[in-house]
């Protein structure tokens, strides 16, 4: 009987969380500035970007998760993928006068913001390197950059 009653809660969980309206498509020209950083321990956090959300994976927490967005420049992270809440983290995106995305600060609650630089590896094979634009697509065939 429990495990029904339990089924029958996450069932309804579910289907509202269907019910909600998807968040706003992300302008391309805006988020793919927002792409790979590297912390100073020299371990990377990915951005990632979809039609409608940003994710993040640090590299050594072996988990990806969707995140959420506060405002342009500030996202939240939560406990898993799919799972927005409670906040885990906070990612800040930083701009230079220019507007150019160049940093992040990842702040966990209680402990001192860190920041992460854009990492030149996000930078596309080919491209200017004073502009810094990530790309999205597929990594070159030699170097195993990416491609623009």
């Amino acid at each position: 009987m429990r495990v029904a009653a339990a089924f029958l809660c996450v069932l309804s969980i579910a289907a509202a969380s269907l019910a909600q309206d998807p968040p706003p498509k992300l302008d391309p020209a805006a988020f793919d500035r927002y792409l790979g950083y590297e912390f100073p321990s020299g371990r990377l956090i990915v951005i990632a970007r979809t039609e409608r959300r940003l994710y993040a994976y640090a590299s050594g927490s072996e988990m990806p998760r969707g995140l959420e967005r506060v405002d342009d420049r500030t996202w939240t992270a939560g406990p898993s993928l799919l799972v927005f809440q409670p906040e885990t983290y906070r990612l800040t995106f930083v701009a230079n006068d220019r507007g150019d995305i160049t940093s992040l600060r990842y702040h966990v609650a209680d402990a001192k913001p860190i920041v992460a630089t854009k990492s030149r590896s996000s930078m596309c094979c080919g491209a200017d390197p004073a502009s810094k634009r990530a790309s999205t697509t597929r990594p070159c065939a030699s170097r195993g950059k990416m491609r623009c």
